[in-house]
């Protein structure tokens, strides 16, 4: 690339925090099961444990050993295949599902802001996702830019918001604080979040 100032410039981004986003093809067979089994899990076990959910429902956080998760971790592998596969880890190293559960966010349910404590990388599948249902909201990690004085421009933005849809699969570092926005739809929001971690073999 060349400019006035210089025969050429290169950009190199370091210190990157690296996020995933795919869709999972053919999907309605598999969120039309995924719904059911939700619905049917909700009613066998309504109590179970709130962590960052208000005014929604969790599962245990076992989803992933049940019989009914199968189709979904299937559908599922290639894409933790491709990120340790761009990760690199050193040599006797695989990525393991430690932790995954069900989210059920009714109207006027969200997500407040959080992390996952212990969790390598983190993710969030979307079962069902109404219009206008709450957006994943990703915050800057950066604390040192906050004080800067620049004006708002694209090196500085404190948030990144993505408005997912059903079938789509999203992973990002477990450390990286997160929300989602408030569901103001008359229907439930589904999704299936899920931890990561490294595991020696």
């Amino acid at each position: 690339v060349s400019s006035a100032a210089s025969d050429v410039y290169k950009r190199q981004d370091i210190f990157p925090t690296w996020i995933w986003n795919a869709h999972i093809k053919d999907n309605a067979q598999l969120n039309k099961d995924l719904e059911k089994f939700t619905y049917e899990l909700q009613k066998k076990d309504p109590d179970t444990e709130l962590r960052s959910v208000v005014r929604g429902w969790q599962s245990r956080q076992n989803f992933h050993e049940l019989e009914e998760a199968k189709p979904w971790m299937k559908a599922t592998e290639q894409l933790f295949i491709s990120i340790v596969s761009e990760i690199k880890p050193e040599e006797g190293f695989c990525l393991d599902m430690d932790t995954s559960w069900i989210n059920l966010n009714p109207q006027h349910a969200e997500n407040k802001v959080h992390i996952h404590p212990g969790a390598d990388l983190s993710g969030v599948y979307y079962v069902k996702k109404p219009k206008d249902s709450g957006a994943l909201v990703l915050y800057d990690p950066r604390v040192q830019i906050f004080p800067v004085r620049t004006p708002k421009n694209e090196m500085r933005k404190d948030r990144i918001t993505i408005d997912a849809k059903a079938g789509d699969l999203l992973v990002f570092p477990g450390w990286l604080q997160h929300s989602v926005d408030t569901n103001m739809s008359k229907e439930d929001r589904i999704s299936i979040s899920f931890n990561l971690c490294w595991r020696k073999i």
